[in-house]
């Protein structure tokens, strides 16, 4: 099945998208029908960075994402029912119905609740990323952002400071090469933010 994986990982991580494309399309359809309340942020074609970062990761490493955090929860191990119950705004939703799509998480799986805020979990996952280091714990924090998020003062001061300090987090920018609406030729003067950015 893969070159690289082991046939029984590579078909996990296979389910794992799959569950995520098939929770996506689902709430992106009782949305349009009126049945579900309030909005959605969608990360649908971004299931693989996803499973791809945290499929490997422990509990008790941490993930923190952005304002279409649904794959990445997925991903971390919160399920889909407590997601689509976050999404009704049920009891029994993953923050008990008060999240709503963009605030999504569950510290027991290690999803810290989302961030609305461009690049505003940045930080914060490198706050988390330091508690790790003074405790001399071994664990990682994985945290997403957008292009866009890179152009935001949170962004450089956060990579200087991770960098500064080498701390144990994994920053991974999903680039669909639009800040909400505005394509990245018009808000970013490098290329590449991966190559460009990242060596910097």
């Amino acid at each position: 099945m893969s070159d690289f994986l082991p046939a029984e990982k590579a078909l996990g991580m296979y389910k794992k998208m799959y569950e995520i494309r098939k929770y996506e399309e689902s709430i992106y359809y009782l949305f349009l029908e009126g049945i579900m309340p309030g909005t959605i942020h969608q990360s649908t074609g971004e299931e693989a960075s996803a499973v791809g970062m945290l499929y490997d990761l422990r509990k008790d490493d941490w993930m923190a994402s952005t304002h279409r955090p649904a794959g990445h929860d997925l991903a971390k191990g919160i399920s889909v029912k407590a997601m689509m119950c976050e999404m009704f705004g049920k009891a029994d939703g993953c923050c008990g119905g008060k999240g709503g799509a963009m605030h999504t998480g569950d510290a027991s799986v290690g999803a810290m609740t989302a961030n609305a805020i461009v690049g505003g979990n940045l930080p914060i996952a490198a706050g988390v990323a330091l508690a790790f280091k003074m405790q001399k714990k071994d664990n990682v924090v994985v945290c997403f952002f957008g292009d866009g998020a890179s152009n935001e003062g949170s962004y450089h001061e956060t990579m200087n400071a991770a960098g500064l300090w080498k701390l144990p987090v994994i920053y991974v920018c999903e680039n669909n090469m639009y800040s909400a609406n505005t394509s990245i030729s018009l808000t970013c003067c490098q290329e590449n933010v991966a190559a460009d950015r990242a060596a910097i």
